[in-house]
């Protein structure tokens, strides 16, 4: 990385032979998409190239490296947005996987014996398609904190369609 820093170019080369292959299965342990994986990669050495001037060489290159890694595939996670899905089709969606199960109970059902406010959440993650960051600020929770209730919620949902 020192060489790098000092402009010789050829370093970088030899930088991305040695560590792609490490990102690349860092990332992909952590995603499911093969191209996603492979553009995080890419931005990952671009990262690197853009901040080569910061790098201290005082300290190890890996976990400086890794640390642009985290934080791209965080930023990733942010602004990746949830795949809007309407209730009714939450519904379908749940009650086709349902039948092939052999029960045959409705989602509406389920839905129905919900407070408003837990509705309300459903429907901002599934029918407004909204992340978790966006409910967040919408209801005045944390990030992580409407994750759980939401997932609680699911939960609840499916534990009320199969009773």
């Amino acid at each position: 990385m020192v060489l790098y820093q000092k402009g010789e170019y050829r370093a970088f080369e030899e930088l991305y032979a040695r560590h792609s292959g490490r990102v690349y299965g860092y990332l992909k342990s952590r995603l499911s998409d093969g191209g996603e994986v492979d553009d995080l990669v890419q931005q990952v050495f671009f990262k690197l190239h853009q901040s080569r001037s910061r790098f201290n060489s005082s300290y190890p290159f890996l976990p400086w490296l890794f640390a642009i890694v985290r934080n791209l595939q965080i930023d990733f996670m942010r602004k990746r947005k949830a795949i809007p899905m309407d209730v009714e089709k939450l519904g379908l969606a749940v009650e086709s996987q349902l039948h092939k199960s052999g029960e045959q109970i409705l989602f509406d059902d389920s839905m129905r014996g919900l407070a408003p406010a837990e509705r309300d959440l459903i429907k901002l993650r599934f029918e407004e398609g909204l992340s978790f960051d966006d409910i967040s600020r919408r209801i005045g929770l944390t990030p992580s904190n409407a994750r759980k209730r939401i997932s609680r919620l699911m939960g609840r949902l499916r534990k009320g369609m199969r009773s």
